[in-house]
């Protein structure tokens, strides 16, 4: 992007992961941060976040997200948010108080809706009548009734929210781990301790907090930003002067060891109902490398009740259940477990219980198909970005974190890297190492013991009204456009089963719908229970550990529910289906046919993830054949596994016109170049596995003359490293002179 008036340019850079590009700019006035998310995606999103640290438990900052909704300047009607609800085109519209942060965001696909709705927000958090109205403060905070009772919106909201057994076992763990700092208190209120907050406090805290230079703002999609900025610019941002100093997080010194005992009261205290949580810290936040393979680790020793470390602990029978928890969003991450279900007795055996385990896993070694599946699946999870948030809202959320712990609200966005860093330290003991560092201190641990409870002893003119909301431009029929064409799909017959096909792009998505006509509806909560329980169960042919390694290794999500739609034949009001969503990346074997390799040799090296399975080459041909009818190609390449590794790939490899071996030691080698990938002749591309080449396998393919060549700068996945040597080849042979 160009300079624009009013505001310094920090950087633009592209973003393969947002299908774009970023650009990092600060206002000259105020301050403000601002992050322009740039693509193609017409479900534009807008964000504002500012850093809100607690000092107390009154819940200042979720009082202050409720109130400045409440009416402002430019809109001073009670309620102007329930009447956009009711006529704005909006995917999503809401806010959000974090332990840390508060955030304003909003998505919608139509671009009048879109500037209606940025001034609307813009207007409440900058201009709300909250200030001058303290009957707002009294209505969405606290107030004493008549008869003495206090009430209020996010009081009563919090009464019901801590209530819980769980809710008050996480404040006691945060409390323990982080006494000095505001992660320690109740972000969204104690309601013990709201009443404690008066008027002037909560006007103080919002001048302090709520400024343009405490601020972050993302402004996503496909629009025109020169002219989002200038609307910034012109009609707040230039109105709002930096103020001396931006409130700071603090560090809090590390709380090992420390043991904490919490009643939870209840009329019916049950000797099996204790619980018992043990937390550790993991990491600077600014350290997204560990912070990612904290992730990755933990999904793998503890995602399923067959990961090995979750294994180990159900064995110990201490409990019901174990729980674990991880937030890598504070400036200080911590990982949480949980037992529940427990005994005291029980429960004080769980920290030496997590000890003996974590100590015998690093003794075997973590399994490294085990980490390979867990990596595979938290990348297609950042790809693909399951869940209900549009993807501007969730970049608005991560750019406001990545700003306030760093400065830099890009940080976030950015994840292809880390995932490729990550692949190259599976095979050293990378992750062993970080195993052993995140569980070498003693953890913070709260045991929480179901108790009895304890024995009791006995005017001025409104500034808002009632009116209807007036917009500067109200969203009409106009406004609507014609809407995105949805695809035409394609049915066909395939084995029996109508197939329905439609197109995707980058992901493949799979569902399998089975028809429950013939089950009697009292029969159908067993059905649901099935989908609960299916991910732990056994098959003839592989235990349920190996099915979810398989899923996570090969799939980006894959679901098993019940499905009821309403029938639109008469005599079927209601069609009841148990349906299987799969969704995958596509892969490299589709793309060896479209670029016309003649053979494919699947080879077992030295520090390939797991073993190359017997049938290896038979599982690959419908794929195979998949890609010969997208591109028209008659000829399928010959596809063989190779398990005598290296020394049978150098066999095989000899009456080549050329040998080519890709390194990823980029600085000692050339590039790969059309002169050499072009020539006449059969070459042999070998491509090394996850792990990379061993030193034995270096110096056999070295002897056997083997040119090695780069690819570039970046460590390059397999299938996608096969892809580029093989898409190379056939661009530099259809060239009249690959020298030119």
């Amino acid at each position: 992007m160009k300079q624009v008036p009013g505001y310094t340019l920090v950087r633009t850079e592209d973003c393969p992961e947002q299908h774009g590009t970023l650009t990092v700019l600060t206002h000259d006035v105020s301050g403000a941060t601002i992050l322009l998310v740039e693509n193609e995606d017409n479900n534009k999103a807008f964000g504002i976040g500012f850093g809100t640290f607690p000092s107390d438990d009154t819940g200042v900052f979720h009082i202050l997200e409720h109130s400045v909704l409440a009416g402002s300047e430019k809109y001073p009607v009670t309620s102007p948010f329930l009447q956009l609800l009711k006529s704005s085109m909006a995917s999503f519209l809401n806010a959000m108080t974090f332990p840390d942060k508060t955030v304003y965001p909003f998505a919608t696909p139509n671009e009048t809706d879109f500037r209606n709705l940025m001034d609307v927000y813009l207007n409440a958090v900058f201009c709300p009548l909250a200030m001058v109205d303290r009957a707002v403060f009294e209505q969405e905070g606290w107030h004493r009734d008549a008869n003495g009772t206090v009430s209020g919106v996010v009081y009563n909201e919090m009464q019901g929210a801590l209530a819980a057994p769980d809710a008050q076992l996480q404040n006691a763990l945060e409390r323990a781990m982080f006494p000095d700092t505001a992660y320690g208190f109740v972000s969204g209120g104690d309601p013990e301790s709201i009443p404690a907050l008066t008027y002037e406090k909560y006007q103080r805290v919002y001048r302090r907090h709520y400024s343009a230079d405490n601020c972050c703002i993302t402004l996503y999609g496909k629009m025109d930003m020169a002219e989002k900025l200038e609307m910034l610019d012109c009609d707040y941002l230039s109105r709002m002067p930096r103020t001396t100093t931006r409130p700071r997080l603090t560090v809090q010194d590390e709380q090992p060891g420390t043991c904490v005992e919490l009643p939870y009261y209840t009329e019916n205290p049950e000797p099996d109902e204790v619980q018992c949580a043990l937390a550790w810290y993991t990491g600077a936040f600014a350290d997204r490398e560990r912070q990612l393979g904290v992730e990755i680790l933990l999904d793998a020793l503890l995602g399923t009740n067959n990961s090995p470390l979750k294994a180990a602990l159900l064995a110990e029978k201490l409990g019901a259940d174990i729980d674990m928890g991880f937030d890598d969003s504070t400036l200080q991450p911590t990982l949480e477990l949980v037992l529940r279900g427990a005994t005291e007795e029980s429960a004080r055996k769980f920290a030496p219980a997590v000890r003996k385990a974590v100590d015998d896993v690093l003794a075997r070694g973590i399994p490294q198909e085990l980490l390979l599946a867990s990596l595979n699946s938290a990348e297609f999870a950042s790809l693909e970005r399951p869940g209900s948030l549009p993807d501007g809202v969730l970049d608005a959320i991560n750019a406001s974190t990545g700003w306030l712990h760093t400065g830099d609200p890009a940080l976030l966005l950015h994840t292809d890297k880390l995932f490729a860093s990550l692949r190259s330290k599976m095979a050293d003991g990378w992750f062993d190492e970080l195993l052993r560092s995140l569980f070498a201190l003693a953890p913070v641990q709260v045991l929480q013991v179901p108790t009895l409870p304890k024995m009791q002893e006995e005017t001025q003119a409104p500034a808002r009204t009632e009116a209807k909301l007036v917009l500067d431009h109200p969203l009409t029929v106009a406004d609507l456009g014609e809407g995105a064409p949805s695809a035409a799909g394609q049915t066909e017959q395939v084995a029996g089963a109508t197939v329905l096909r439609h197109p995707s792009a980058g992901s493949l998505y799979l569902n399998f719908y089975y028809d429950l006509g013939h089950v009697a509806p009292e029969d159908l909560p067993y059905l649901d229970l099935l989908t609960d329980v299916l991910d732990e169960l056994d098959t003839p042919t592989h235990t349920a550990q190996q099915l979810n390694t398989l899923r996570s290794t090969w799939l980006g999500d894959s679901r098993v529910l019940l499905d009821f739609w309403t029938g639109r034949q008469e005599g079927a009001p209601c069609h009841a289906k148990l349906t299987m969503s799969l969704s995958l990346l596509e892969r490299s074997l589709q793309k060896a046919v479209e670029l016309g390799a003649h053979a494919v040799w699947l080879w077992q090296g030295d520090h390939s993830q797991g073993k190359l399975p017997a049938d290896a080459a038979e599982a690959c041909r419908g794929q195979l054949i998949a890609g010969a009818k997208q591109c028209g190609n008659p000829w399928l390449p010959q596809v063989e596994a190779l398990t005598g590794g290296v020394d049978e790939l150098v066999r095989r490899a000899a009456t080549a016109d050329r040998r080519i071996l890709p390194w990823e030691m980029q600085d000692t080698v050339s590039m790969l170049t059309p002169q050499l990938a072009g020539r006449p002749g059969t070459t042999v591309y070998v491509i090394g596995p996850e792990g990379g080449f061993s030193q034995r396998e270096l110096d056999s393919l070295r002897a056997a003359q083997f040119t090695f060549v780069s690819l570039g700068a970046r460590v390059l996945r397999c299938e996608t490293a096969a892809t580029l040597c093989l898409g190379l080849h056939w661009w530099a042979s259809h060239l009249a002179d690959p020298a030119e």
